[in-house]
């Protein structure tokens, strides 16, 4: 039977399982925010990260790419893959159960939505939620933002049960809104035979996976400094129990502290809370890793009978006012009163399971045993006691998971030879510095954009300055380094990104927005500009050497080559990588001499802009950086994985090398060079910029593949090498 369910995010279904869902003050999202020196890193991440902000902060919702991906059953019998024909699970999917045992197709078919997430039991049913429409719908208030779905399916492909409720929007500032009906998490509970889906409201609905009713809702009781944050960071299940251990933590802060704040608690498939520990702290500038969090480990560990309780069971597990706390404490009746007790006492606790915690502050795992000491099994029976803590060390991955990414250290250095160097400067012989944009054009004239004027100004491959590009007053050039865009074509033709521009009357935006402007080879403005294909290309432009054709790239997640007109036609849309996925976020786009195309990508996984977003994450969808060559026509050829390169940003390309240097603010005056697969070749370091507490170095493959050209853009300097 097919049951359709209308409800909404609080709704109490069966009464008699339910607990009615309490009010929630203020809706304050966990992040940690790592704080970096630059200002315009501030602003890219609050750009990206309308999920991990307040919602009051008004920045337009990001959805994250969904990939393809695949969920095993816990016995590894079944698998389901879901193939989205849309970046933001929007409309259909190409969904396969495959028998892993015999390698059977069981069952495969197009179904109308996309399952977000989904999971799929050791008898082979699947489960999971879907948006019709995708996350956000059509992000408009006058249109449909469609339903939100959840289905189940038997081994055989045969709908069990199906949920559909409608969305509507609610606002989140400045003109946009978020639909409601949003899951956050599933969880497969295959030993309790349920499905567990955490809501963005904090509320947890509980399916049955064998015929995907609902079994029960709530929301946890919210206890401890941490309980203000809606999404938990960590769920697991307690093996032989119905106990869950929900851990959440947050931190948020200025230029001179943060405040950390993490919690763990164990609860039981009411939301009652058995056990719970937090704290929060204050830190000074120095942030480093260990943050004063929790993390429930890995493994949980099986139930240890034989080993006795400690005596000091009740105290403060983590000891952070050394005040012994025990809620859940019986009170002996007899204790003043002269009358001998009539009966021997509660029967001695039993062991039902243990689990482990880690400790950030302390750095240490200490592991908890919950016992029974009733006989009706009552929620206010159980005890948690610690029995061991010791010192413990985390995974190098999960240590440095709230880092920024380093330069590989284990890159072969070697001794290039230093052609020539020297400082750029202006017309008038003062020094060049402060250069928003650097590109190299015809006969490797150099071509530098300034931040202080938005002037492009011209030299020869040798540093003698032959002329400027001026805007003029009416227009404003766009300088910010996350939307500059500067290219030349092989005439010598200068196009340059207008700056947004608003009336302090009117608010309006400016027309020619998101435009480029053109110079002739001799500096001259020529009256007509050049429109992108369409918003969402806005961003930066390139030139494909060979064909001449214009490229767009934005804040997007789609790179589009376009016909060589004025009108930016369209004549292909680069959208997926050679291994089958989506372009995802576009770091950077090069182009070799023969005009095939390096795409330089990050796959974030549930994470945008550096901040974490509230929706499912899987394995596959770790954060990955990667490098995609396309040939001159567009087509995928090969996807290189650059994950331990992550900290490389701008690159250059030739069809043999790949040549990258570490983002702006981190101090290694280092060129890193690679094969066109990805093989380390060597790198380059420039001794005279050792030692500067700030680099910005970007690189240039010139004299057919011989030698590179580097410019630091701060100091205005240019270098040049022999090729390693």
């Amino acid at each position: 039977m097919i049951h359709h369910i209308m409800f909404t995010e609080s709704d109490t279904c069966n009464p008699s399982r339910i607990r009615k869902p309490k009010s929630i003050g203020r809706l304050r999202l966990s992040i940690m925010v790592v704080l970096r020196s630059y200002g315009l890193t501030y602003w890219l991440c609050g750009l990206f990260a309308c999920f991990s902000l307040p919602l009051s902060a008004g920045y337009p919702p990001m959805v994250p790419t969904l990939q393809p991906y695949y969920v095993v059953s816990p016995q590894g019998k079944w698998q389901i893959d879901v193939k989205p024909s849309n970046r933001e699970g929007a409309g259909p999917a190409l969904t396969t159960l495959t028998n892993r045992t015999t390698a059977e197709v069981v069952w495969k078919r197009m179904l109308p939505y996309t399952f977000w997430q989904c999971c799929v039991n050791d008898e082979g049913i699947v489960g999971g939620f879907a948006y019709t429409k995708g996350p956000l719908g059509e992000g408009s208030y006058d249109k449909d933002p469609g339903d939100y779905v959840l289905s189940f399916f038997d081994a055989q492909g045969l709908l069990m049960h199906e949920e559909r409720s409608q969305r509507y929007g609610s606002s989140v500032g400045m003109g946009y809104y978020m639909p409601t009906h949003r899951a956050y998490r599933l969880l497969l509970d295959s030993e309790n035979d349920r499905m567990i889906l955490l809501m963005q409201d904090g509320q947890f609905r509980f399916h049955s996976m064998r015929d995907g009713t609902l079994l029960s809702a709530f929301q946890p009781e919210q206890k401890g400094d941490a309980f203000g944050y809606l999404s938990p960071d960590e769920i697991r299940f307690i093996p032989g129990t119905h106990f869950i251990l929900v851990e959440s933590n947050g931190a948020w802060g200025n230029d001179t502290e943060t405040t950390s704040s993490s919690c763990v608690q164990l609860i039981d498939s009411d939301g009652c809370t058995l056990w719970a520990a937090s704290h929060r702290k204050i830190y000074g500038p120095e942030k480093k890793w260990p943050f004063p969090k929790y993390l429930i480990l890995d493994h949980v560990l099986p139930k240890e009978e034989d080993e006795p309780m400690k005596e000091e069971e009740n105290a403060d597990p983590f000891d952070h006012d050394g005040t012994v706390v025990d809620p859940f404490a019986a009170v002996d009746p007899f204790t003043d009163s002269d009358e001998a007790p009539e009966w021997a006492g509660p029967p001695a606790p039993t062991p039902v399971a243990t689990f482990a915690v880690y400790v950030g502050d302390t750095e240490e795992k200490v592991v908890f045993r919950i016992s029974d000491a009733s006989i009706d099994h009552g929620a206010s029976d159980y005890r948690v006691a610690e029995v061991s803590r010791e010192k413990y060390t985390l995974p190098a991955q999960q240590q440095e998971m709230d880092e920024d990414p380093k330069p590989p250290a284990d890159f072969p250095r070697v001794e290039a030879k230093q052609l020539t160097k020297f400082p750029l400067r202006n017309a008038d012989g003062s020094p060049l510095t402060g250069i928003a944009a650097f590109t190299l054009g015809p006969e490797q004239q150099i071509y530098a954009l300034d931040k202080e004027k938005g002037h492009v100004h011209v030299f020869s491959s040798d540093g003698k300055y032959l002329h400027v590009c001026d805007p003029g007053e009416q227009h404003k050039i766009e300088t910010n380094g996350y939307s500059v865009s500067l290219a030349v074509d092989d005439k010598g033709e200068v196009f340059v990104k207008i700056a947004e521009n608003y009336s302090e009357a009117e608010k309006d935006r400016d027309p020619l927005s998101g435009r480029y402007l053109r110079f002739s080879p001799a500096g001259e403005l020529k009256a007509e500009t050049l429109a992108p294909p369409s918003a969402e290309f806005g961003g930066k432009l390139f030139i494909q050497p060979k064909s001449q054709n214009l490229i767009f790239c934005g804040f997007g997640k789609e790179v589009a080559v376009n016909r060589r007109d004025q009108y930016g036609s369209r004549e292909v849309t680069l959208t997926h990588r050679a291994d089958g996925l989506w372009l995802d976020f576009i770091r950077d786009v090069t182009c070799a001499p023969d005009g095939n195309i390096a795409v330089r990508d990050s796959s974030r996984g549930n994470e945008s802009g550096g901040f974490t977003t509230p929706f499912p994450i899987l394995p596959q969808h770790l954060p990955a950086e990667t490098v995609t060559i396309y040939d001159d026509d567009g087509k995928a050829v090969r996807t290189l994985d650059f994950t331990r390169y992550a900290a490389l940003t701008e690159i250059a390309f030739d069809g043999k090398h790949i040549v990258g240097t570490v983002e702006y603010g981190k101090p290694n005056p280092i060129i890193y060079v690679l094969s066109a697969y990805g093989v380390p070749v060597g790198s380059i370091e420039i001794e005279e910029l050792l030692g500067k507490e700030n680099v910005d170095l970007r690189a240039f493959i010139v004299a057919g593949g011989k030698e590179i050209v580097a410019v630091d853009q701060l100091s205005g300097t240019v270098y040049r090498y022999e090729m390693p």
